[in-house]
């Protein structure tokens, strides 16, 4: 019995007849408006190549009848399956392809704790990229609620073999707007959040090449602080050295000036670039005064916490705090004995600490520093 790939469940009818269109296959629909009859004809092969869609809205095609669809266009094209269901897929998508290297792969697999990792990492490059491209500027204290939206709509798809990868699959819909005058229709927003994010990497590319911040930091370079952190920590959450992408955009929009076979490699030799760039252009953004409160989710040091006269080690604590204009963030304190056993008291008894201080950004760190008082509260 054979068993179909469950992407091809996944192929929209539309798409599948949007693809013969654009590749030059001739259609004649029959007479009760059923079916449409799509032809290839190439003087190459030996005869006319017929695929034959039922496009009644009401009627699903079945993964089977894709299958035979698909394997007939890959031997038109003498392409692989896969191939063909790729292209497919990029007619209603833009999709990102992400490759590590092989020395993090085991048999055709990778740790199950580094593909988690991987895709929250993905989700957060997604959302920075979709808030910077909503218009928040260059550097923001949290993503927007639609820009959040817009990563959880995006698909994740199969991993693919040679270096180990994923894929993410971006919706952008159909061009259905008439062209007027030959100006090219506007784009969606799924396809200007992929194609920032390239543009993007393409100038990380040029930076590495300088040796400088600059290409980065330049208006033209279409990256933010928040996007510059969070492609930084996809190398170093997930413990990689390197992750390299690519993209394949659909044509169904004007495609961007960036090669098809163009990839972008971040290597954790260059990330003091992205990290130097990401305080660039953050270097607008001031600290300011605030009360937070939360629950303890850490507590660091290597004095005895009940020891009040030891001030040689630091005594850290992480907040969890759920700010009303920063979202659900996690603060770092680094308290006097006094206020760190507190703190431990307050963590054991499952108390909430409040922390007057002034909140700063590092990188995607929040710190309270020149802390005025501490307390405990109950939940």
């Amino acid at each position: 019995m054979m068993i179909l790939d469950p992407s091809f469940g996944r192929l929209q009818k539309r798409s599948l007849i949007r693809f013969l269109e654009k590749n030059g296959w001739s259609a004649r629909t029959s007479k009760d408006g059923a079916l449409k009859k799509f032809t290839y004809k190439d003087e190459k092969l030996s005869g006319d190549v017929n695929v034959i869609i039922d496009i009644r809205p009401t009627v699903a095609v079945t993964a089977k009848q894709y299958f035979d669809i698909v394997t007939t266009i890959s031997q038109v094209y003498d392409s692989t399956i896969d191939a063909i269901v790729e292209k497919i897929k990029s007619i209603s998508f833009d999709i990102i392809y992400s490759k590590i290297p092989d020395e993090y792969v085991s048999d055709k697999s990778i740790k199950l704790g580094t593909a988690n990792q991987f895709i929250i990492c993905m989700r957060s490059i997604l959302a920075a990229t979709a808030t910077t491209e909503a218009g928040e500027g260059r550097s923001f204290p949290r993503n927007k609620k639609e820009a959040t939206q817009y990563a959880d709509d995006c698909r994740f798809g199969h991993t693919f073999e040679g270096s180990f990868g994923f894929t993410v699959e971006s919706p952008i819909g159909f061009n259905d707007t008439p062209e007027l005058f030959d100006l090219p229709s506007a784009a969606p927003f799924g396809r200007r959040v992929v194609s920032r994010l390239a543009e993007g990497l393409q100038c990380y590319e040029v930076a590495v090449l300088e040796r400088s911040i600059d290409p980065l930091v330049s208006e033209g370079s279409g990256l933010s602080s928040n996007m510059c952190d969070e492609l930084a920590a996809i190398l170093e959450d997930t413990n990689l050295s390197k992750v390299e992408f690519s993209f394949e955009f659909s044509p169904e929009w004007t495609t961007p000036a960036i090669s098809k076979d163009r990839s972008f490699s971040l290597e954790i030799g260059h990330l003091e670039l992205l990290r130097d760039a990401s305080n660039r252009l953050r270097a607008t953004e001031k600290p300011k005064q605030c009360s937070i409160v939360g629950r303890i989710t850490q507590l660091k040091t290597e004095s005895n916490p009940s020891d009040l006269l030891d001030l040689k080690n630091e005594r850290d604590v992480l907040v969890s705090w759920d700010s009303p204009e920063y979202g659900h963030i996690r603060v770092l304190m680094k308290l006097n004995p006094v206020d760190y056993l507190e703190a431990a008291n307050a963590h054991m008894a499952g108390k909430f600490i409040v922390a007057d201080g002034v909140l700063s950004k590092s990188g995607r760190s929040w710190v309270l520093s020149d802390i005025t008082a501490v307390r405990t509260v109950n939940p």
